[in-house]
C-alpha cells in the first residue's frame, strides 16, 4: 500500500504518516538529514496486463510528513519499470536502481537492470549505463561520494566512477548482490553465491580500496 512509518525514539515505537493507494509499493528509502528524503517504488496496474507496474518516486521535505512524486521522465511514465533502492549523498545528488521489463506480455521476472541519477534532487533523472544484462534485476545500490558507488542484484556486482553515468561489472553469473554498505574506503556486498555443489549459500564481498 506505499505506506511510510516514522520514529521519534530510535525505533521503540512507529507511527504511520503515509498511506498510499491500492496495488502501490514502496522498496527503499533514503535521507539526507532529518527533513530530506526520497522513496521509490512502484504502481501495479493490473488493468494493463499482469504484473505490469510503472516506477514511482516520492519526495518529502518535512521528516515524511506529506510526500510529493517525481517523475523519471516522460519516456517512463509508462514502462513496465519499478525501482527497488535509492541512495542520495546530498539534496541533489542520487541514484536510484531496479528493474525494466520490454516486453510486459512476457515473463514478469524477464527485462533488465536499469540505474538513474539525479543532480537537481530528484526534478529530473537520467539512465545510467548498466549493458542491460538480460534477466539482471538490479536491487541495491550505495555510494562512497558523488563519483563512486556500486549497485547489485540478480546476476550481477556493477561499479561506476563517474558518479553512475556508466557502470562496470565487477563480478557476474549466478550470484544475488541484496545488500552494498561502503564506509571509508571498505565496501561489504552482501548476498547468495554457488558453493562447490552449485547450491546458492549465503555470501559476502569485501573490497578495500588501495
Amino acid at each position: 500500500m506505499g505506506s511510510v512509518a516514522t520514529t521519534s525514539d530510535g525505533g521503540r515505537t512507529w507511527r504511520y504518516v503515509r498511506t498510499g493507494p491500492h496495488g502501490q509499493l514502496l522498496n527503499g528509502v533514503s535521507f539526507i538529514d532529518s527533513h530530506t528524503g526520497w522513496a521509490v517504488g512502484e504502481q501495479m496496474h493490473a488493468d494493463m496486463a499482469p504484473s505490469y507496474k510503472t516506477a514511482l518516486v516520492l519526495h518529502t521535505g518535512d521528516g515524511g510528513a506529506t510526500w510529493a512524486p517525481q517523475s523519471l521522465g516522460d519516456q517512463w511514465d509508462d514502462a513496465d519499470l519499478m525501482l527497488l533502492d535509492v541512495v542520495f549523498t546530498d539534496a541533489r545528488k542520487g541514484w536510484a536502481v531496479g528493474a525494466l521489463n520490454d516486453d510486459p506480455k512476457a515473463d514478469p521476472l524477464a527485462g533488465h537492470g536499469v540505474a538513474f541519477r539525479t543532480t537537481d534532487g530528484g526534478a529530473t533523472w537520467v539512465e545510467g549505463t548498466t549493458g542491460q544484462l538480460p534477466g539482471s534485476w538490479l536491487v541495491t545500490v550505495a555510494f562512497e561520494d558523488e563519483q563512486h558507488g556500486w549497485a547489485g542484484g540478480d546476476g550481477a556486482l556493477l561499479y561506476t566512477s563517474d558518479a553512475g553515468k556508466a557502470w562496470t561489472k565487477q563480478a557476474a553469473g549466478d550470484l544475488e548482490v541484496w545488500a552494498i554498505a561502503c564506509r571509508g574506503g571498505t565496501v561489504a556486498a552482501a548476498g547468495l553465491a554457488p558453493d562447490q555443489a552449485g547450491q546458492k549459500v549465503p555470501a559476502l564481498w569485501r573490497y578495500a580500496a588501495p
